[in-house]
């Protein structure tokens, strides 16, 4: 809302102060004085009068025997629904607008989800060379606990040093069926990987020179 008030010169800081009072600060008198004030536990009204502030009651048409009262008060009445119906739409129209891109999920506890991380925070749940190039999304780890409504607790590794409680926004789940996690190999002294047959399935003999090589399916 904008006001002009009208100040004839030369004035003074008196002269706008009191001006200010007379035409502005009237405005916000009552919305000053009906609001809880922290401090004392009560709002300026009831402090000064002991009682709550008055409850709008709504005018019913014909309750006023004075024609000109009754116009006056029917018309403030429908002012009112007005108002209420414009700012419940304005109401609405945000909120719509705000969930267009939500969505309402939730994950059961066995769940495989993966979490977002800092990439250049974290070192501890996985170890990347690049992280400027790594993917966005870490695991997939099981889910343990439901904390709250929007809230996971995950299967972190052993060394992972973050905490293992997530905001649902930070998971995502996996879809698919779980991988299989295999263990690398051993590696022998010369840092090669050191292969153990399980089985052996066939033996031939080949020639290679004038010597016998025997060649086995494992």
């Amino acid at each position: 809302m904008l006001i002009f008030l009208l100040l004839s010169h030369p004035f003074t800081a008196i002269s706008v102060a009191q001006v200010f009072m007379d035409h502005i600060f009237k405005l916000h008198e009552w919305w000053y004085n009906t609001s809880f004030h922290s401090i004392v536990q009560k709002t300026p009204y009831e402090i000064v009068y002991g009682q709550t502030p008055a409850v709008h009651v709504p005018y019913i048409l014909g309750d006023c025997n004075v024609e000109a009262l009754d116009r006056i008060l029917n018309a403030r009445e429908e002012c009112l629904r007005m108002l209420k119906f414009h700012l419940r739409r304005a109401h609405d129209r945000m909120k719509k607008q705000a969930n267009k891109d939500r969505v309402d999920r939730g994950f059961a506890i066995g769940d495989l989800v993966y979490v977002k991380l800092q990439p250049y925070r974290q070192q501890s749940v996985v170890q990347r060379t690049c992280a400027k190039l790594s993917p966005r999304y870490y695991g997939p780890f099981p889910v343990i606990a439901r904390v709250g409504q929007v809230a996971y607790k995950l299967e972190l590794p052993s060394q992972a040093k973050v905490h293992p409680i997530f905001h649902i926004s930070l998971l995502k789940k996996h879809e698919g069926v779980a991988p299989v996690v295999s263990s690398l190999p051993d590696l022998d002294d010369s840092q090669q990987i050191r292969a153990e047959p399980v089985a052996v399935l066939g033996r031939k003999l080949v020639k290679k020179g004038n010597k016998a090589v025997v060649y086995v399916l494992v």
